[in-house]
Formats: structure tokens, C-alpha cells, sequence
């Protein structure tokens, strides 16, 4: 017997991609309790697969949302394209992170030529948030060798070492939610007056 997984994405304009995972083969009759079900190295192919899929599927579209110029709707031309790589719980995945020359109308003089990188913006940290404190968690409960261990035999996790899990979760900040800056208190601005 052969299963095909498939990842069907539907954008918000109904546009539908679907995408093809893994193909798994079982005998058609089985002979022993192993060959049934998924194994654990078939479930980290899939899992891996699937966080990747979807995580360069939304970056994507993250990019040519942001390509768009917010002042005057036009696409802001594209400077060239670079790759970013992500630590996550499912594997580590590599993503286009386009650079876009920012657009005429927003341009303070005439030959300045700025890039923006929503990509690099939106990716603060070099591991998601999830990873870190799963990490921290196991960091915490076991030795650092051994819960590197277990996260290696579970899950298709990013290269996992003692290192990662000996780092406290305190030296990146970058899961921690940061204030708005409307939310800040105003520095207050002192204006030496026309008197002297």
C-alpha cells in the first residue's frame, strides 16, 4: 500500500496551491506490529516538510505584501535576493529574503537609494520562540547532553547540542514581546528659551 501526503494552501483570495510532502510504501498485508503505522524517522521526514512548506509559504507572502509601497500602492523594485535560515522545532529551514529599493515617493532626495528587508524584520532571532523554550524546558529538567539527546530522537529538531540548551533563555530576548512605542513614556525635551 502506498499514502501521499499533501499540504493544500488556500490564500485569501481562493487561490489554491497544493503541494506534495512524502509518499510512504506498507505492505498490503502486514506480517509483524512493526510495519504498521508511521515510524519515527518517516514522522520526522514528514514533520520537517511540513514546517518548511508552510514557514517559506508565509514568508513569501509576508515579502510581496511588504513589496508593496504603502504610500502610493506601486511595487517597490526588487534590489536582489538573499536567504535567511530558521531554527525550529521541526528542522531548520532556509527562506528568500528579498531586498526591495525603497520606493521614489518616499525617497527624501533624489539619488538616495535605500533597501528595506521585511523578511530580516520580521526574523528577529535566529530560532523561533517555540525552540527556545522548549530548550530552556529541557535545559532545565535534565543535563544539557541529555535533553539535546532526547530533542535529537523525537523531533526533527535544529542541530541540537548541549550549547543550546546550556544558554539561558535570558541571553535571547528575542521571543520576549516588546513594548510598543506608543506604549513608552515621551522624553521629555527641554527648549532653552529666547531670553537666555
Amino acid at each position: 500500500m502506498q499514502w501521499t501526503v499533501r499540504l493544500e494552501a488556500r490564500t485569501s483570495e481562493g487561490e489554491v496551491k497544493t503541494t506534495e510532502l512524502v509518499t510512504f510504501n506498507r505492505p498490503g498485508v502486514v506480517s509483524t506490529l512493526a510495519e504498521i503505522g508511521l515510524m519515527l524517522a518517516e514522522t520526522k521526514t514528514l514533520l520537517a516538510k511540513l514546517q518548511a512548506s508552510m514557514l517559506c509559504g508565509q514568508v513569501a507572502a509576508y515579502a510581496a505584501h511588504h513589496r508593496v509601497c504603502a504610500a502610493c500602492g506601486v511595487l517597490q523594485p526588487l534590489k536582489d535576493r538573499r536567504t535567511r535560515r530558521l531554527q525550529t522545532l521541526f528542522g531548520t529551514v532556509e527562506v528568500e529574503a528579498p531586498r526591495f529599493k525603497l520606493c521614489r515617493c518616499r525617497l527624501t532626495t533624489p539619488l538616495a537609494e535605500a533597501t528595506v528587508s521585511p523578511v530580516c524584520a520580521l526574523l528577529t532571532g535566529r530560532c523561533t520562540p517555540e525552540l527556545e523554550q522548549v530548550q530552556a524546558e529541557l535545559g532545565a529538567r535534565t543535563s544539557f547532553r541529555d535533553g539535546a539527546r532526547i530533542l535529537e530522537a523525537l523531533l526533527p529538531v535544529s542541530p541540537a547540542n548541549h550549547e543550546s540548551l546550556r544558554t539561558p533563555p535570558g541571553q535571547s530576548q528575542s521571543h520576549l514581546p516588546q513594548p510598543h512605542p506608543a506604549s513608552r513614556p515621551a522624553a521629555k525635551l527641554t527648549v532653552p528659551s529666547a531670553d537666555g
